[in-house]
């Protein structure tokens, strides 16, 4: 899955869907508040992290609303 795909799943699917698809691909519960707080995150999402990757002031907002761990097997989804 490439990053633009993951994020637009995430920004389209609910948040029951998006709960079942990580449960399923990575093994991870993400909590409700979690994916919405997600979201607004994942929406600032443009082109250029497709060459440079994703800011890493972004992935320490992110490890803030979900953890070090969430975060590293969300991103394994991108490998």
């Amino acid at each position: 899955m490439s990053q633009m795909e993951l994020v637009r799943f995430f920004m389209s699917a609910n948040d029951a869907e998006i709960q079942r698809f990580m449960r399923k691909k990575t093994g991870v519960e993400l909590s409700l508040s979690e994916i919405q707080q997600l979201r607004p995150l994942l929406a600032s999402a443009n082109m250029s992290w497709l060459l440079s990757g994703v800011p890493k002031d972004v992935l320490k907002r992110v490890d803030k609303v979900i953890g070090k761990e969430k975060r590293k097997a969300l991103m394994r989804l991108l490998d």
